[in-house]
């Protein structure tokens, strides 16, 4: 009933949704909530009271937004654990596809866990921007994400295309003007492009962290923890632990930033990554914290304030 009054363009507006008991859905079909085209969402409360979900498979359908939760706008998502969870089938046409929510436009996610998550790559060839894809979400816009994290496996999986692109992000695939605080990866991660954050534009991040492997990455820019950091990002007291091996021709390939284009308003403050960026291939670029730059003003001392590698 749930999931069939957010397909059916019915509002949530108010509505407060809480899970009472644990929910094994091994052998449920379920296609995600509120993603058909013509979903309105969910703008209530869903709290998961502690609980967990567990053995979801999601079939793609569609060209909307995909994951357990479709399409988030003014909702709440709180308080549950989602284990052993895939986002599978045919994503060639889909938007944006993530763990807990595919499209997070304006809500809130807090204190919400995954461990285990498969989500489905592109088939063939694509030069451009890939459709956003991420362990917890896939887009997240205008939002906020709190004490909340990935654990054990995220694998990108049935994924045949080359391309260059960064929205690949073990919790997010690409924010803008949102806020992330208090959140974690510690994962082994294949095929994810930036360990926490795949694209980041507007972003501000606090006290968070990544740790684990990342490895079979066919990207252009590899993080440890962001893939491609963009302007007025701001990251403060964050962490990288992630060990990095990369073999792909042409990268940009960092342990905690892979490819920055540094403008004004943007700061990285008392960060440091730890793990080890092993790269073989032609034309890699590697650095222990920044694998490039686009511009000049990486020399601006005001952007990197007691940032540090060790790797």
């Amino acid at each position: 009933y749930y999931s069939r009054t957010i397909t059916t363009q019915q509002s949530t507006t108010g509505c407060i949704f809480v899970l009472t008991k644990d929910i094994d859905m091994s052998s449920v079909a379920f296609s995600g909530i509120g993603t058909t085209s013509n979903s309105k969402g969910f703008d209530g409360t869903f709290y998961g009271n502690g609980h967990k979900i567990k053995n979801v498979s999601i079939t793609l359908t569609g060209t909307t937004p995909q994951g357990f939760f479709g399409s988030v706008g003014s909702g709440t998502i709180s308080d549950v654990t989602i284990e052993n969870l895939t986002v599978g089938g045919d994503s060639s046409s889909a938007q944006y596809i993530g763990g807990l929510v595919g499209y997070l436009n304006g809500g809130k996610i807090d204190n919400c866990n995954i461990k285990n998550v498969k989500i489905a790559g592109i088939s063939g060839s694509s030069g451009g921007a890939v459709v956003p894809r991420g362990g917890l979400v896939g887009y997240a816009s205008q939002g906020s994400i709190s004490n909340s994290n990935i654990t054990g496996e995220i694998s990108i999986i049935n994924n045949s295309s080359t391309y260059n692109n960064s929205r690949i992000g073990g919790l997010v695939g690409y924010a803008t003007r949102t806020t992330i605080e208090n959140c974690f990866v510690d994962a082994n991660m294949s095929g994810v492009f930036g360990g926490f954050i795949g694209d980041a534009e507007s972003l501000t991040i606090s006290n968070c962290s990544t740790s684990g492997t990342m490895t079979n990455m066919n990207s252009q820019y590899i993080g440890g923890f962001i893939s491609y950091f963009g302007r007025y990002t701001k990251i403060q007291n964050s962490t990288s632990n992630v060990n990095i091996s990369s073999s792909y021709a042409g990268s940009y390939c960092g342990g905690f930033i892979g490819y920055a284009t540094i403008t004004g308003g943007c700061t990285v403050s008392n960060c440091s990554a730890s793990g080890n960026v092993n790269t073989t291939g032609l034309d890699v670029y590697t650095g222990g914290f920044v694998g490039g730059f686009a511009n000049n003003n990486a020399s601006d001392t005001n952007i990197f304030n007691n940032c540090y590698a060790t790797g």
